[in-house]
């Protein structure tokens, strides 16, 4: 930590792993104020962006699983927006293991968002912006690309298939059973003290805003179901042994996750693959899942979880 963080250029961090059987390490280094020069808190709250995506994926695999609504992983999104391209052949397992091919928008996010980081966009708003964007070279399901947009689609669908707005669901069915008191849906972007201030250069290579803006207020709308969440570091380590376990998933879907899945690059020398909402590491001989991750960028801060099933232990 001490050779990472000096050669980072970040004011400060925090991390954790936690081990059943052997107790937890957590630890702080330098500031989450450059200001006050106040120093890292274990208990700050802090932006955690696309590790979000793993939160609403677990909602989704949670209702596909109980059957209520009648939501499968094989519908096709035409039967809610049927003038998105290629609307008749993009399936929700598809959203959610990113192999749709939907328009990648990140590069135009960033600009906007330096544009005018209090600006509002409606999630429909988004999924125009979406389906305005060049799709990737491939037909859907014929090979990988993140986009934020496959994630936007699935919150809304869930959102009208249950008549429950997203963050009631993540509300209800995650955190207030998880007991993650200090986490919340946050598309306003507020953070509630103590609090890690976030700083961006992404602006300045544009020519927008001075070096290491102070991003803390910043809203989250262009982020929405992939990336609003705000946390702490105790509730990741709740998260990730969450997200290990499959929390509140049936058989069905707790093998769907993991199988459904498209190669994204070798990591840590490991397969890596995205699945149902989650991010996996197999190992190549045994072709075992040896952890499910997500990491999370946004303007001033970065995120990861990583829950390590065969053990039960998490790094955050």
């Amino acid at each position: 930590l001490d050779e990472g963080f000096a050669a980072s250029d970040m004011p400060g961090a925090t991390v954790g792993v936690w081990i059943p059987g052997q107790g937890e390490w957590v630890a702080t280094r330098g500031v989450s104020d450059t200001e006050t020069g106040e120093p890292m808190n274990r208990a700050n709250q802090h932006k955690i962006g696309s590790i979000t995506k793993t939160l609403t994926g677990m909602i989704a695999l949670q209702i596909i699983g109980e059957g209520r609504v009648g939501l499968t992983l094989d519908d096709t999104i035409d039967r809610w927006y049927p003038d998105f391209p290629e609307a008749s052949s993009i399936t929700v397992r598809m959203l959610m293991n990113m192999s749709s091919g939907v328009g990648v928008t990140g590069e135009a996010e960033i600009t906007r968002v330096c544009a005018d980081p209090y600006s509002t966009v409606t999630p429909e708003e988004l999924i125009a912006i979406g389906a305005a964007t060049p799709r990737a070279s491939f037909a859907p399901a014929g090979g990988y690309a993140y986009s934020t947009t496959n994630t936007t689609l699935l919150a809304r669908i869930l959102e009208r298939t249950t008549g429950t707005d997203l963050a009631t669901l993540i509300d209800e069915r995650l955190l207030a059973p998880l007991g993650m008191t200090r986490s919340r849906f946050a598309p306003d972007g507020q953070l509630a003290a103590p609090l890690t201030h976030g700083y961006t250069d992404w602006c300045n290579l544009l020519g927008v805003l001075p070096r290491a803006t102070d991003t803390t207020d910043w809203y989250l709308h262009w982020a929405w179901a992939a990336g609003a969440m705000v946390s702490t570091i105790d509730d990741l380590h709740t998260w990730g042994t969450a997200l290990g376990s499959g929390f509140g998933l049936t058989p069905e879907m707790l093998a769907a996750r993991v199988d459904d899945t498209v190669s994204v690059q070798p990591l840590f020398g490991q397969s890596d693959e995205y699945g149902l909402g989650v991010q996996l590491l197999r190992d190549p001989t045994t072709d075992c899942v040896t952890s499910l991750y997500h990491s999370g960028s946004l303007p001033g801060y970065g995120s990861w979880v990583q829950s390590f099933p065969t053990s039960g232990s998490v790094f955050a």
